[in-house]
This record gives structure tokens, sequence and C-alpha cells, in this order.
């Protein structure tokens, strides 16, 4: 038997920082209306890389189960991070890594990038080198 694991083509990358305090609940009401638009269409639930970040980068769950992805933007809270910048550019970076080319992914930050990190032309560059879009 071989199974082959699916590499995530969609990526949501969210600011959960207390700063986002405000906007988290816009967020998680986007991220909830294309998960439904996609079950009203009939189409197949892509796997989705959800991952959040403050001074540090945490990966979520990366899943095609809607109500499991459901369930993990449910729980999202905007909390800590009280500096700015953040570490976005790192963020993207690590999950640019875990998808496959053509991916996409959304950015979702009030912050501009923690400097000293990779530049955002830089992350430019590499993500276009790899077939992938960032919004």
């Amino acid at each position: 038997i071989h199974i082959r694991a699916t590499r995530p083509t969609v990526a949501w990358i969210i600011d959960d920082t207390g700063s986002m305090g405000n906007e988290i609940t816009a967020v998680k009401l986007a991220a909830r209306m294309a998960i439904t638009a996609l079950a009203e269409e009939g189409r197949q639930m892509p796997t989705v890389n959800l991952t959040t970040f403050k001074d540090n980068v945490t990966h979520r769950i990366a899943t095609n189960n809607t109500a499991r992805l459901l369930q993990a933007i449910d729980s999202l809270e905007a909390f800590g991070g009280a500096d700015c910048p953040e570490e976005s550019n790192e963020a993207v970076m690590e999950v640019a890594a875990s998808l496959g080319r053509g991916a996409s992914m959304v950015l979702f930050t009030d912050s501009d990038p923690r400097p000293g990190g990779v530049s955002r032309g830089h992350l430019i560059n590499m993500l276009r080198s790899r077939g992938q879009r960032l919004t």
C-alpha cells in the first residue's frame, strides 16, 4: 500500500496578538465564509494550513476536514505579544516550506514585520520562485 500525504494548498497565517482584538472576529468570520462558500458549491475542501503568530509562530492545524478547521478557527483569540513588530515574515517562510507549488497564502496582520529578519523583498522573490502567492 502506498499512501501519499497531501500538502496544504491554502494557508491562513493570522496575527493573534492583543492588538488584533478588534480584527480577530472579522478574520474568523472571513475564514468561516470561505469555508461555507466551498461547502455550498459542493467543492472538495482543500487542505488548509492554519498558522498563527505573535513573537513566535504556532502551527495550529493542516486539514481538509471542515469541522476540524472550523473548530480551530473558532478557538482563536487575540492576546499577548504586546510589542510590535511581529514575526509575520518568519511565519510566511515557515508555512511556505510546507506548501506545494501554486499554493496560496493569506496573511492577516496589523503590524509591520520584525526588523532584522527576512526582508519582505526576499520573501516575495522566494515565493515567486516557488510559484506561491501571498495576499
